[in-house]
């Protein structure tokens, strides 16, 4: 392959590959403006910790956005049900095996009625969750009125957010560093590169445009080194948190259920052309509800996972 057809295909992929060059320059910038610190294992670990419950948002939001709408509540409504795991756990005396149930539930249901506003009542996404987002507000601060700041003291609770896996006694090999971090980032490293390669079978046995050979084989470098990289660092300091941990099987449950099964080619399908959809039997009513639905219950994850962070 000649230097201008390489040059030709980045071309034509900046736009998917632009967001990881914007990125890899912030973390460069931020690395040498604070000497090294910004990419310590403790930072890095503490970032993750702190920007879990948003990624959790961003999951749920990404298929509202896929069926051309967006719900604005979130944030408040993570906050609200945040505040009602809170009360439960230190006024109502739940257990957490009832909290984070009942937590998760009210969510879901947060999130259909925000779907019967717009699927059933017609109302539009951007209306119905503005009023969605001053309700929640005003139900959070009448929730906290009496009480200010709610503590939490239950650990379990607690560690969700700031708590790390467990790592196995120290057998003299690699002291000081996380180990079953470091497996689980080989293990995903292996996974990483039979996905690709399994794809990219796939995509040859339809006779569909794949990357050059040498390209492929760039990628799999490329990412497995960001995920190896990653992986060291976060092993330097306390190993994976529990909030990584529960933000990555979201990912790829999500990832699996929209690229592999009817649902998520349903949801593709709405957000490309609502009525051909409808046309071809795919009923956009009950995907809007799903979607609503999923983005309530990842609305409530998140709240948990704010309120662990927070102990409050």
């Amino acid at each position: 392959m000649s230097f201008k057809d390489v040059l030709k295909t980045q071309q034509h992929n900046i736009r998917e590959y632009g967001m990881y060059i914007a990125f890899l320059v912030i973390v460069i910038f931020f690395t040498i403006t604070t000497k090294g610190l910004f990419v310590s294992s403790r930072n890095i670990g503490n970032l993750v910790n702190a920007m879990s419950y948003i990624a959790v948002l961003a999951v749920g939001m990404t298929l509202v956005i896929v069926i051309r709408h967006i719900d604005l509540s979130v944030g408040y409504l993570a906050g609200t049900l945040g505040a009602i795991a809170a009360i439960s756990l230190k006024y109502w005396l739940l257990p957490i095996g009832v909290t984070i149930p009942l937590v998760l539930v009210l969510g879901v249901l947060a999130g259909l009625l925000t779907a019967f506003l717009v699927a059933q009542m017609k109302i539009p996404a951007f209306v119905a969750t503005l009023a969605g987002w001053l309700g929640y507000r005003g139900a959070l601060q009448l929730a906290t009125r009496s009480t200010g700041t709610i503590i939490i003291e239950n650990e379990v609770f607690n560690a969700l957010g700031n708590g790390f896996i467990p790592d196995i006694p120290d057998i003299g090999i690699l002291p000081g560093v996380h180990k079953v971090t470091l497996l689980l980032g080989i293990l995903g490293i292996i996974l990483f590169i039979l996905g690709e390669i399994n794809n990219r079978k796939k995509t040859q046995a339809y006779h569909f445009e794949v990357l050059p050979m040498n390209m492929f084989i760039a990628k799999l470098v490329f990412v497995s080194a960001v995920i190896a990289g990653i992986t060291w660092v976060l092993a330097g300091y306390q190993g994976l948190s529990w909030a990584a941990v529960i933000l990555l099987i979201v990912v790829l449950l999500y990832s699996y259920i929209t690229s592999r099964t009817v649902i998520g080619r349903h949801i593709y399908a709405v957000g490309g052309n609502p009525e051909a959809a409808e046309l071809n039997g795919i009923s956009v009513k009950k995907i809007t509800f799903l979607v609503f639905g999923s983005m309530g219950l990842l609305t409530a994850l998140s709240g948990i996972l704010y309120a662990s962070w927070l102990r409050s």
